[in-house]
């Protein structure tokens, strides 16, 4: 998840970089709600019929290709690649949203698995988010960005203050996507060292269970959706999460149109603040 806002975070100097409307810099993260939105129902498919190994090592290819070509999208006359590696890197948050509580029923006995659920299902997510939040205006800044992006006048991109401003935020980016696919890379290997499950079940009703004939995928969503109280859950979780993931997105826009311009690099200490809380 470190990847799904990177870009936000720095969204009013990213627009002004890329020179595109900040509608494209916020699609960055819109594409991980569209992408989950569409394809969670073959992520879970896929997750029950090829195991939780399998998954691991498909999400590790699809984020680091999509580093990959996040980095190669740094250069600022390369928007869309940008755009096609945030779109393979959101492919891996549709398997880790789907994967938590198969991996806490698969590895966990009964008494451990509401936790281990919310830990890898809603803590661990989080974090991503949190480092990219802090990271972002850490790392991408410019004491110029308000006088070059927001200046009175038409800002002519062919001028020198503009080339020379662009020319240094070009070198940050660099580093800073090239750090996450680095990252990104060297953790690709791990994925191939997980097994799809532990040699022993963690509990009799587990074993039990891999003994019995299972319901199909499809089965198991009609059941789901004639039960009242699972429809409502679902409701109340989707605002939530929606509602926060939109702030999140456009949280430095706001602030910079309510007069904080002058203090982006604190804008990391204000996402980390709204993360946590």
């Amino acid at each position: 998840n470190i990847t799904w806002s990177n870009v936000d975070s720095i969204a009013d100097l990213a627009k002004c970089y890329y020179n595109v409307d900040v509608l494209w810099i916020n699609s960055l993260s819109y594409l991980y709600f569209v992408t989950y939105t569409l394809f969670f129902v073959l992520a879970t498919w896929f997750l029950e019929k090829y195991g939780l190994r399998w998954a691991a090592i498909v999400s590790g290819c699809f984020n680091a290709a999509g580093a990959w070509l996040r980095f190669s999208g740094a250069d600022p006359n390369y928007f869309w690649l940008l755009l096609v590696g945030q779109a393979l890197s959101s492919v891996p948050n549709i398997i880790e949203w789907s994967a938590p509580s198969l991996l806490s029923a698969v590895w966990f006995p009964p008494n451990e698995r509401a936790f281990a659920t919310a830990s890898t299902g809603g803590t661990a997510p989080q974090v991503g988010v949190l480092i990219s939040l802090l990271l972002g205006p850490l790392l991408v800044r410019s004491s110029q960005t308000k006088a070059v992006c927001h200046s009175n006048h038409s800002v002519l991109h062919n001028s020198e203050e503009y080339l020379d401003w662009r020319s240094n935020i070009h070198n940050q980016m660099l580093y800073y996507l090239l750090g996450q696919a680095v990252f990104a890379t060297l953790l690709m290997p791990i994925a191939f060292l997980i097994p799809s499950a532990p040699p022993i079940p963690p509990s009799v009703s587990k074993h039990i269970e891999d003994k019995t004939e299972k319901k199909s995928l499809g089965h198991s969503l009609i059941s789901l959706m004639k039960n009242v109280n699972f429809m409502l859950f679902l409701i109340v979780f989707g605002v939530l999460l929606g509602v926060s993931g939109v702030y999140i997105t456009i949280f430095e826009e706001l602030l910079i149109k309510v007069g904080y311009g002058d203090y982006q690099h604190q804008m990391a200490y204000l996402g980390l603040a709204i993360q946590v809380t």
